[in-house]
């Protein structure tokens, strides 16, 4: 009767069987990256039928929640909680209100109140917080904050629930204040033990962790819980999160498996029957620790970030079942990247030891705001036979059925730019973290490879295929101007161009060294990238910015910038640039200004540079970057592929395809200078690699050794004597690694190189894993 009827077993089946209703009849599309849901809704012509491939579907990481959502509000969640519910998941993460929790249970152990506020860190630290890795970062808090925070939370569960979702909500694991044993009652908690969990990156005071074998333990999870429940209005909790020794937390002499069975334990007093969420990242969880566990009551959550062959995820934990968990996304990176043919196939998860435990799928990206046809095809998955793979041929209809659902219209040259890119940027020939950053949100150098310490500056796939796309998307924008009405294109358009221009960082960095007309091009194409940027709110700074003031003022905004920058205040530390991102008036208002200060004083003292760095970041911190007004979208972009395609011409060379690493010694070199260059991309796993170090040319160069560091620890080095020139010889060198370290330290390779003259130098190198 002229009516659309779904039935399902529960509400949040329904919610999952409207979003298959909208996807595959009416053709509709939601997304982070802008929806189309204004089509006509036609009544199925027949009865249609959806069986989820899994029962579990886990959305968030903790990073998640501070690197995306960290200043939404209601009207953003909104939104959010239905694009998941139609979607199909049901167990999303939840952290808003922890800081009220925690103001109660610090308060009723008798924790001084100016201690409680400097615990408590500001929204664009809070996961760090939560996963024991610091405390307070950004903080105090006004006490309106925390309560508007906590306020949400209550909703946040409600709301979720409404669709049948079951949110997590963070478990007592005895992670605590790492002073608080000075203020803990011995009498009322006599057998308390602790170990102190040291520091995680850039010296952040980790959180000490009181044992969970103890009595003290279980006493203080009691008071944990009662606050839990208080702040989100429950009296049950359906699934609970929480990490022990999390990156690097320390065991000390604590029985693992016996703290796993009392923090579970505790969980299930609490809430029986609830669920513990465990996220396997690094060496965690270690096989004692899911020993301990009841199987029946938890879940281990696999980040799996190799976007290669993730489809053959083969780790194993035991009989605890597991949920595989993309992690495309680290820090909100800007940068199309997703191995589609790995989502594609990930039908082979069925057919590895062990696949009786694989349980479900979970979204774990840090940034969910960028390549939307990745998570398209990771949700398209949900409803599909659990063994099946779309292969090759699959992917191509597959693309051109996305096309028209996303623009409403799919045209040749569109379906010909998502052909390149699936078999280009969207096709990673290695495993790496995230994207390939764009040089220009690197701190300037002349080796300058990537923008945050554990990315990959690594180029796996030809510019040129890049700039192809961006004149297939223009050329449709030109044939058919009705696409640019639809902010799915818009977004698309820009990302693309964006793409081609970041591509052409780290050929014109290199001829930069000794060429003016190339240096002013990296320059130009900043600007130019900031100018496309502007054309879309959702790659203008100003809109997140607004998002920010709207629920925590101007403090609240300029924690964002903090987070996009030096993420920690220091713009000299580790986790500098991490969450870096591209956006309007980021790329104007701080990267051009470092690129132009480095190309304007080149031979400064380390020191200046540093001076420099630290104040722009201090203002920008405080004071953003004024935002250029609207901007008509199709010259603006025309002239971007245009700048691409004429600096391809000029200088075709530089362009061609080359997955090296370049070296550069300045003029007046001293003998036996030692440069050094992050490979952590290349080392991920222990072997025998080959390091072949390549002249181009400048001064010729005599090799005194290679070496290899796993932070500052020299883990393998050859030093026979080489030469790199016109006629290299013995420049190929053998680095024996017995053992990775799977922790946050960087691999370094250090080259010790002696030029022949005062000349400046320059090469390459490579590294590859030989056995």
């Amino acid at each position: 009767n002229n009516t659309i009827v779904i039935t399902a077993e529960d509400t949040h089946a329904a919610a999952m069987g409207l979003g298959c209703y909208l996807r595959n009849v009416a053709q509709a599309h939601w997304s982070w990256c802008g929806s189309r849901l204004d089509g006509p809704m036609p009544a199925p012509t027949k009865i249609l039928t959806y069986t989820p491939t899994f029962k579990e579907m886990e959305a968030y990481n903790y990073c998640t929640l501070s690197y995306t959502m960290a200043f939404w509000d209601k009207r953003a969640w909104r939104e959010e909680i239905d694009r998941i519910a139609l979607y199909g998941f049901n167990f999303p993460l939840v952290q808003a209100g922890l800081g009220k929790v925690w103001q109660g249970v610090l308060t009723e152990l008798g924790y001084p109140r100016d201690k409680i506020a400097a615990f408590i860190p500001d929204e664009a630290a809070t996961a760090w917080w939560n996963m024991g890795n610091l405390e307070g970062l950004g903080g105090p808090l006004s006490q309106s904050r925390i309560d508007g925070d906590a306020e949400l939370g209550r909703w946040l569960v409600q709301e979720m629930r409404a669709l049948g979702m079951k949110p997590i909500l963070q478990s007592f694991t005895g992670l605590v204040p790492h002073d608080l044993p000075q203020y803990l009652s011995k009498a009322d908690f006599p057998d308390a033990r602790y170990v102190d969990q040291g520091e995680w990156v850039d010296g952040f005071v980790r959180p000490t962790l009181l044992d969970p074998t103890t009595q003290a333990f279980q006493k203080l999870a009691a008071i944990w819980y009662k606050h839990l429940f208080a702040v989100y209005g429950i009296t049950h909790a359906d699934a609970f999160g929480g990490d022990l020794f999390h990156e690097g937390g320390k065991i000390g002499n604590i029985n693992i498996t016996a703290s796993a069975r009392a923090v579970q334990g505790a969980q299930q007093k609490a809430s029986p029957g609830a669920i513990w969420m465990i996220q396997a990242w690094h060496a965690n969880p270690r096989p004692a620790l899911l020993e301990g566990l009841n199987p029946q009551y938890a879940r281990v959550l696999a980040l799996v970030r190799d976007q290669y062959q993730g489809n053959k995820y083969n780790r194993s934990f035991g009989k605890v079942p597991w949920l595989w968990c993309e992690l495309l996304n680290f820090g909100g990176n800007h940068g199309l990247y997703g191995g589609l043919n790995a989502i594609a196939n990930l039908g082979e998860l069925t057919k590895r030891p062990g696949a009786e435990t694989f349980n479900g799928y979970g979204l774990l990206s840090e940034g969910l705001q960028t390549n939307p046809v990745f998570y398209e095809l990771f949700t398209y998955r949900f409803t599909m036979p659990k063994d099946v793979s779309i292969g090759v041929t699959g992917m191509r209809g597959w693309l051109a059925d996305y096309a028209t659902r996303r623009y409403g219209l799919c045209t040749p040259e569109i379906v010909r730019g998502f052909r390149l890119l699936a078999t280009s940027v969207y096709l990673p020939n290695r495993e790496q973290e995230g994207c390939t950053e764009s040089i220009y949100c690197a701190q300037p150098s002349w080796t300058a490879r990537k923008a945050s310490s554990w990315a990959s500056g690594e180029q796996y796939y030809a510019p040129v295929d890049t700039l192809a796309a961006a004149q297939d998307f223009l050329a449709a924008a030109e044939a058919y101007p009705q696409l640019l009405h639809r902010e799915t294109f818009r977004y698309d358009l820009i990302d693309v161009t964006r793409q081609a221009l970041a591509d052409l960082g780290r050929p014109l960095l290199a001829l930069s060294i000794d060429n003016a007309d190339a240096r002013e091009r990296f320059l130009g194409a900043i600007r130019m990238t900031d100018a496309i940027l502007s054309c879309e709110p959702r790659w203008r700074l100003d809109t997140y910015e607004s998002i920010a003031r709207r629920t925590g003022g101007r403090a609240a905004a300029q924690a964002y910038r903090r987070m996009i920058t030096s993420w920690s205040g220091n713009p000299n530390g580790a986790l500098n640039d991490y969450a870096n991102r591209q956006l309007s008036g980021l790329m104007a208002g701080y990267y051009l200004k470092r690129w132009e200060h480095f190309f304007a004083n080149p031979d400064e003292p380390q020191r200046g540079t540093d001076a420099f760095h630290e104040g722009l970041n201090a203002e920008f911190i405080a004071n953003g970057h004024p935002q250029k007004g609207k901007v008509d979208i199709l010259p603006t972009i025309r002239a971007a592929v245009d700048f691409v395609a004429k600096t391809h011409a000029q200088w075709p060379k530089a362009f061609r395809f080359s997955r090296d690493v370049n070296w550069h010694l300045p003029k007046n070199t001293k003998p036996s200078t030692t440069i050094g260059y992050s490979v952590s991309e290349y080392i991920t796993r222990a072997g025998e690699f080959e390091v072949i170090v390549n002249y181009d040319r400048g001064s010729e160069v005599s090799i005194k050794k290679v070496e290899l560091f796993e932070g500052d620890k020299l883990v393998a080095s050859d030093d026979h004597e080489g030469h790199a020139g016109r006629h290299s010889k013995r420049n190929t060198y053998t680095l024996h690694l017995n053992t990775y370290r799977t922790s946050l330290e960087d691999y370094t390779l250090r080259l010790t190189l002696t030029p022949s003259n005062t000349d400046a130098s320059n090469g390459s190198f490579s590294i590859h894993m030989v056995k």
